[in-house]
């Protein structure tokens, strides 16, 4: 009877600490602290420009400031396209130069001629109208009989040749003004040499800003985590040289069930656990998109699907590595707005 009742003791005590472990039987699995991992700013630093790495400045390891160059491409390509691009700028100074000049002559010289082109046939049009009216008095006293026949013909032979030289002063003015419609093709002439100059210096410009970029460097301080290419290898534009990570600037990335989500805040204190150690962090974003994990079927133990959602947690602490597995514990809230990034 004894060992029936000691029995029956053992087989109620184990019931007891089953119904305990297993949640009360309500399918729940205790206190467990969220868990997340660390992230920190990554940089990888690219190439603007094609080339060949003569020089590779730093490896794995090293810190770095902003500015630093960590690496340098070749610039015997760019220096040769440099050359000959400035003396293609040099001829077309000297081009625009030849033009403005020849504009100006030409301006000057049509405007002179054409000055002295019309004072002649101003000129050459008073004397014919003197021979004209010379001319007609002669004929009107020839035929009174007043004078002789010789002073006629040399009436004539000078209104003839006042009028010869009308004409040829008009034909002056007229190769003047059409000279002077010349002075436009000038014009045109210093617009396409000032053009021309304009895209040469654009393209030199050009390839000396791509001589400053042969010179690779880091927009950010950190440390030289990865070092993607070899010297002597040619890069492309936009392959990353070398990554740099500020292990300063870090946080944590965890899904936070709903049930305890709808208790943070934006702002709120959170202490992270790791390696026996804890540290002090801050809310600064809470995900207002849900994340869905369904639990293996149970339905007799009443289950459902698990909603999550994304918190991260500022520490910036460099002791925490990028990719650590963390456990978070939550300050109580003081204040602060509910996110919903």
């Amino acid at each position: 009877m004894r060992n029936s009742k000691s029995l029956l003791s053992i087989i109620c005590l184990t019931v007891l600490i089953t119904f305990i472990s297993s949640g009360c039987g309500d399918g729940k699995t205790g206190t467990e602290l969220p868990s997340g991992y660390v992230e920190a700013q990554e940089v990888d630093i690219n190439t603007k420009i094609p080339g060949r790495v003569i020089k590779l400045l730093v490896q794995e390891g090293d810190e770095v400031k902003p500015g630093q160059v960590v690496a340098e491409l070749d610039k015997k390509d760019l220096k040769a396209k440099e050359n000959q691009v400035l003396a293609g700028v040099r001829a077309a100074k000297a081009q625009l130069q030849k033009a403005k000049t020849g504009r100006i002559v030409t301006q000057s010289t049509v405007k002179a001629k054409l000055n002295r082109a019309r004072a002649a046939l101003e000129k050459a049009r008073a004397q014919a109208e003197v021979s004209s009216k010379t001319l007609q008095r002669m004929e009107t006293l020839f035929e009174q009989g007043a004078i002789p026949a010789q002073q006629l013909d040399e009436a004539q032979a000078k209104a003839r040749a006042a009028q010869a030289a009308q004409n040829e002063a008009t034909a002056a003015v007229e190769e003047a003004q059409a000279a002077e419609l010349k002075i436009n093709l000038a014009h045109d002439e210093v617009e396409a040499a000032q053009a021309q100059l304009e895209q040469a210096n654009a393209v030199l410009s050009e390839i000396r800003n791509n001589l400053q970029e042969l010179q690779v460097e880091t927009p950010c301080a950190g440390t030289v985590t990865a070092v993607n290419v070899e010297a002597g290898e040619l890069v492309s534009t936009g392959l990353p040289v070398i990554t740099v990570t500020d292990f300063t600037n870090n946080w944590v990335e965890l899904q936070v069930n709903q049930d305890i989500v709808q208790s943070l805040q934006t702002k709120q204190e959170a202490t992270v656990l790791a390696g026996g150690k804890s540290y002090a962090g801050e809310i600064t974003r809470i995900g207002s998109k849900p994340s869905f994990a369904t639990r293996r079927a149970t339905t007799d133990r009443g289950d459902k699907d698990i909603v999550t959602y994304q918190v991260r947690i500022r520490v910036d602490n460099p002791e925490l590595r990028p990719g650590m597995n963390v456990q978070v514990e939550f300050e109580a809230a003081t204040g602060g707005v509910k996110d919903a990034a």
